[in-house]
């Protein structure tokens, strides 16, 4: 079948079978991207926003840790002889 052609009309055909499949390419990029995009939007809409508060939480508590642990040792350093209960 090829055999019959002329060089011209196959490197056309080679050439059109290649643009085909540039075109096919391009556009499952395009898709491949535009699924991309949407997963980024949802985890900077949706993850982002529990994630950083999950942080926020964390930071209250160090916070509250720290603060509890400067009274602990103010106590324990200024008033080495504090009255116990039940003595």
């Amino acid at each position: 079948m090829f055999a019959n052609m002329r060089v011209a009309t196959r490197l056309g055909i080679g050439f059109g079978l290649m643009i085909l499949m540039l075109l096919g390419s391009s556009m499952f990029g395009l898709d491949r991207l535009r699924s991309v995009s949407d997963l980024s939007a949802r985890v900077m809409d949706v993850h982002y926003p529990r994630a950083s508060l999950s942080r926020d939480i964390i930071d209250a508590n160090d916070r509250s840790w720290d603060m509890n642990q400067q009274v602990n040792f103010g106590v324990t350093f200024f008033l080495p002889t504090a009255p116990r209960i039940g003595q």
